[in-house]
């Protein structure tokens, strides 16, 4: 798996494929497509969250369903979501429409962070999934717990000030493994991989499909230009 590398051009399509391959059982090695925040589930939870402290906020209603829209494969963008929830399009029934049911804020707010995480996850069927980023999130949030207060203000300012400071924890994956690298092109540049993978050029103009034989031998490469 070494050998091979999928590229793309930006942090949350790698963080897409990467989950795909890590649920079809493939090991993956990546920097900026796994850390915890590039997750759409991990978002779900992040936000709903903050839901809970702010259910009034309108951009937090719209990242929810925005993440949640992302992880049933929908494309609607959160300037749209934004614009229905505006034109009185009703939360509740937006959410209703993908889960089945509305957030139990009473029934959560009195929860241990732990245990409200999970069941957050549970009510987005997110513990299903076999989602390696919410199984890490809820490693972490026990790790938090071990040496911070447990209200949800406090853990969701930590977790702003690990994204801000870049030292957001990533899935773990052990060192020296044999894997499929995914990464963005900006990246990758300076680096050579016997075989590289290019998702998501179908509606590219400077990409064109092109066939390239590997072997033991030879080494295939993909000009990426408008001559390619």
């Amino acid at each position: 798996y070494q050998d091979i590398a999928v590229l793309m051009a930006g942090n949350e399509k790698c963080s897409a494929i990467a989950n795909l391959l890590l649920k079809k059982g493939l090991a993956v090695v990546t920097a900026e497509s796994l850390t915890l925040n590039a997750s759409p589930a991990v978002n779900v939870i992040i936000y709903t969250l903050k839901y809970l402290l702010h259910p009034n906020d309108t951009l937090v209603k719209a990242s929810i369903l925005f993440y949640m829209l992302k992880l049933h494969g929908k494309t609607d963008s959160l300037s749209q979501i934004l614009l229905s929830l505006k034109n009185n399009q009703d939360f509740d029934n937006l959410l209703r429409q993908e889960v089945g049911d509305v957030i139990p804020t009473n029934e959560w707010i009195p929860e241990n962070l732990f245990i409200l995480v999970k069941k957050i996850a549970h009510f987005y069927q997110l513990d299903t999934t076999a989602n390696s980023f919410v199984v890490d999130f809820e490693n972490l949030i026990l790790s938090y717990l071990s040496s911070n207060n447990g209200d949800i203000a406090s853990f969701l300012t930590w977790w702003q000030k690990k994204i801000d400071n870049g030292s957001m924890p990533s899935l773990s994956l052990p060192d020296g493994i044999n894997a499929i690298t995914v990464s963005t092109i900006h990246k990758s540049k300076g680096l050579e991989y016997p075989v590289v993978i290019l998702p998501y050029t179908s509606g590219s103009n400077r990409l064109r499909p092109k066939w390239v034989e590997v072997d033991d031998k030879t080494v295939g490469y993909i000009e990426l230009s408008e001559k390619a």
